[in-house]
């Protein structure tokens, strides 16, 4: 816990009286490996932070599963929409390896907001940090070459070849797996940085 209260105190200052009411509220949520954190359909009650791990978020597209995105160590996520519109969550969540998390439900994040105002500002922080966290992943899959989209995922995440599969990893990089094949080979290669026709 003393990981996620050293993220929310740079986030602005916080009362001893916040802090002790936070501490017992917030509770520690553990995934094995491949165990569903949210399932599509279901209402999302936790907001959660990663100690240690790594979580996948997909959504369906019929019987295609759509990698949304990638969050791992020192990093806070939810389902957006169903958490905070309490409505069923269009996408779900898995750890792609053991993770060690601590999480605090809805209800209990809003009598935090009501009983301490000062929290209030943490939690325009946190959403403001997450809706620009999602604004620069769609700058990233729309914009970019997919030579850069490859190098700044790995650059992330160095070690997700080892708990993603390469179609979790394609999806999430919009590309084909075929394409991903050709771009992760060159890519162990070291040659993601020469210019098309120099390899």
């Amino acid at each position: 816990m003393e990981k996620l209260f050293k993220v929310l105190q740079a986030l602005g200052k916080m009362s001893p009286a916040l802090i002790a009411h936070l501490q017992k509220k917030i509770n520690p949520f553990n995934y094995k490996k491949g165990e569903t954190i949210l399932k599509i359909g279901d209402t999302a009650n936790l907001i959660l932070f990663i100690e240690e791990g790594l979580v996948l978020s997909y959504y369906k597209v019929g019987k295609k599963q759509v990698s949304n995105w990638f969050m791992g160590k020192g990093e806070i996520f939810i389902s957006v929409l169903s958490f905070h519109r309490r409505t069923p969550s269009v996408d779900a969540h898995i750890a792609l390896k053991d993770c060690k998390c601590w999480g605090i439900t809805y209800d209990e994040l809003e009598e935090a907001f009501l009983l301490f105002p000062e929290f209030e500002h943490h939690g325009r922080k946190l959403e403001a940090e997450y809706y620009c966290l999602a604004e620069e992943r769609q700058i990233m899959l729309k914009r970019q070459a997919k030579e850069t989209k490859l190098k700044a995922l790995m650059a992330q995440f160095p070690d997700l070849h080892q708990y993603a599969t390469h179609e979790q990893m394609a999806s999430y990089l919009d590309l084909g797996l075929r394409t991903f094949d050709y771009l992760w080979q060159r890519y162990l290669r070291g040659e993601l940085d020469l210019a098309p026709g120099q390899e």
